[in-house]
């Protein structure tokens, strides 16, 4: 099993090593390590051109700030590995990681796309157990159940290059949020077979200027055009398979969500979303989902009457 492992960087030399320590430690595989730099104005490049120069499974990838998409994109088309795991600067492997990949695969060599749970550890080193993405193994490999949610963490996937090469674009670099789940919800309906790995080995550091860490309403609005293009993809169809329900559904929860959040602000916020969600995914599926609102309030009243 080879693996290539890309870590996107951008002003992050204090916590970079522990990253890149955390790949080239791993006992199992065969790796190539990609760190790309995104424009760092910090010693990240230099950091990742050292750890070239005395151990040659590291290549460096060096490029004008052009954000975190176009810095994975850049070492997707480099990869060369069998497999590609990707891996945030800010967070690490453990020490078994790959090697209990590794047997996955040679046990069910079928699978296209591995991912699993992992510890967020605050910086004064607890767990944040609320972030926690526990979920059964039967939940973690249904494509259907992947579709209507958010579990799946960058840091813990790993895709066969196959599915890749099957793929006309990876990470959308037109979205600032969601562009990782925007891509891993379309690598899953692609993957033949997925694997979810229940107990954590990956280790996520929550620090201040993470890439997770955005304003609210664009996150949501990318929320929305995320799984909007996912259920366009997914309409052209896919391995014979009709996962438009699994998607619609999902978008529609995503355009709940936001309109909720536009309606804690005022009605002119929520007039403003609503227009909004109407010309970038349609006045029917905006519509659907304010009726479903509405029937919700109406039968939260009849139940408080009724109480």
């Amino acid at each position: 099993m080879n693996v290539s492992v890309i870590i996107p960087v951008y002003n992050r030399e204090r916590l970079l090593p522990r990253a890149i320590r955390s790949v080239l430690t791993q006992p199992a595989g065969d790796i190539e390590l990609l760190v790309v730099d995104d424009g760092s104005s910090d010693g990240s490049l230099a950091i990742a051109q050292d750890y070239a120069s005395s151990d040659p499974r590291v290549k460096v990838l060096n490029q004008s700030n052009q954000g975190v998409s176009s810095a994975r994109n850049s070492g997707l088309r480099e990869a060369r590995g069998d497999w590609v795991a990707l891996l945030d600067s800010d967070d690490e492997w453990a020490p078994d990681r790959l090697l209990h990949v590794r047997r996955l695969i040679e046990e069910r060599p079928e699978l296209d796309f591995v991912h699993g749970d992992r510890l967020v550890l605050r910086p004064d080193g607890s767990e944040d157990l609320a972030q926690r993405r526990t979920m059964t193994d039967v939940e973690g490999a249904d494509v259907g159940w992947l579709l209507k949610s958010m579990r799946i963490k960058t840091s813990t996937v790993l895709v066969r290059r196959r599915c890749l090469e099957e793929m006309d674009v990876w990470f959308d670099e037109r979205l600032r949020t969601c562009e990782d789940y925007e891509f891993f919800w379309r690598l899953v309906a692609r993957a033949k077979k997925i694997a979810y790995d229940p107990v954590p080995r990956v280790i996520c550091h929550d620090t201040p200027g993470s890439l997770t860490k955005q304003d609210r309403r664009p996150q949501l609005r990318d929320h929305i055009r995320a799984r909007a293009s996912v259920l366009r993809w997914i309409e052209q169809g896919v391995n014979g398979v009709d996962l438009t329900p699994y998607a619609l559904d999902g978008l529609l929860g995503e355009i709940s969500t936001g309109l909720r959040h536009a309606r804690e602000h005022g009605l002119f916020s929520l007039l403003r979303e609503l227009a909004w969600c109407s010309r970038h995914v349609g006045l029917w599926r905006t519509g659907a989902v304010v009726s479903r609102m509405a029937d919700r309030t109406i039968r939260r009243n009849i139940g408080k009457r009724a109480a």
